[in-house]
């Protein structure tokens, strides 16, 4: 038996997947012809210890900036790219301001890649240019409510988040990304897990239990 899978990911063309594992390898496959198009090893400094999130189960990758990059968050907050063709770490983007280390429990890009952002569960979206790795914006939350996920719309312009607060997950805001200003928030009669947006961005959808 191999070593444990800690992520996956696949690029937005369906052509790639990235496998991550415990080992430290990251293996990038053609899912068309099933083949392995390169193994690149991950320098130890990059703790893949964390990688899995008890949260999520498998810790949270995926590919951006043009399939060319991937990128994944580890246990003190911080995001690591990985530059794909060239098989090297690029960047580390550790998160401004945050209060104190812990696991990212979302990375996620936009729908042209050039765009990512995280969140840790503290009060704050963080996102970054993925051209030159620099934060274009943080959004921050009122009060101490903590931000759980979030997900772009279709045309990347705005950014639906899930907010929490103790044991009451309900509030949904909805953020204009160019801006950085909410434009819509609600809170809802539920535990809300996850958002998402219609393919023309007009509705969001909300997953609760």
């Amino acid at each position: 038996m191999g070593p444990p899978i800690e992520g996956v990911a696949c690029s937005s063309d369906g052509k790639r997947i990235a496998i991550l594992s415990g080992d430290g390898g990251l293996r990038v496959m053609d899912r068309v012809h099933e083949d392995i198009l390169d193994v690149l090893a991950i320098p130890s400094k990059y703790d893949l210890s964390s990688f899995y999130n008890a949260q999520l189960g498998y810790g949270t990758m995926l590919f951006c900036s043009g399939q060319h990059n991937l990128i994944w968050g580890d246990q003190y907050g911080r995001a690591h790219v990985f530059d794909v063709d060239r098989g090297i770490p690029v960047q580390t983007l550790p998160p401004p301001g945050m209060k104190s280390p812990s696991s990212l429990l979302d990375v996620f890009s936009s729908p042209n890649g050039c765009v990512a952002a995280s969140t840790n569960g503290e009060d704050r979206i963080v996102i970054w240019d993925m051209n030159t790795k620099s934060v274009l914006h943080v959004l921050q939350s009122v009060g101490l409510v903590g931000v759980k996920r979030a997900k772009f719309s279709p045309q990347g312009t705005f950014l639906a988040s899930v907010l929490s607060q103790g044991f009451y997950d309900g509030r949904v805001v909805v953020w204009d990304v160019a801006t950085s200003s909410v434009l819509w928030e609600t809170t809802m009669d539920a535990w809300v897990e996850t958002v998402a947006f219609s393919p023309n961005g007009r509705l969001l959808l909300t997953s609760s239990f």
